[in-house]
């Protein structure tokens, strides 16, 4: 799928009911392990937790956070707004200009599996 084709997806309303239908059950997994531990993989910050900030940020860049605001998952919202206030996510996020073709080709990988 090339960058025009994921456009046209994200803006149709069954393509994006068939991406939250592939989000939803990761979200879910998420809350189960964040209503338990501070981080996914216990106490301690961790790869996983590097991995998920970008992929939880890109997400909400855009404007997929629907999926975990307004108590829908409140863990998970609790756990992105934790991972904001660290400084690696100033240092690294902020300042991160991915080109969008590299973003969404990124997020194709993780999502549609392509």
């Amino acid at each position: 799928m090339m960058t025009l084709e994921w456009n046209r997806a994200i803006r149709n309303a069954g393509e994006i009911e068939n991406l939250n239908a592939k989000i939803a059950p990761m979200l879910d997994r998420l809350e189960t392990q964040l209503s338990q531990t501070t981080w996914l993989c216990g106490n301690r910050y961790s790869l996983a937790d590097t991995v998920w900030t970008t992929v939880l940020n890109r997400l909400d860049e855009l404007k997929f956070n629907y999926l975990w605001v307004d108590q829908a998952r409140p863990a998970l919202n609790s756990y992105l707004n934790h991972l904001r206030f660290r400084p690696s996510f100033k240092a690294a996020i902020q300042r991160d200009k991915m080109p969008l073709p590299m973003l969404l080709a990124g997020l194709r990988r993780v999502f549609l599996g392509i």
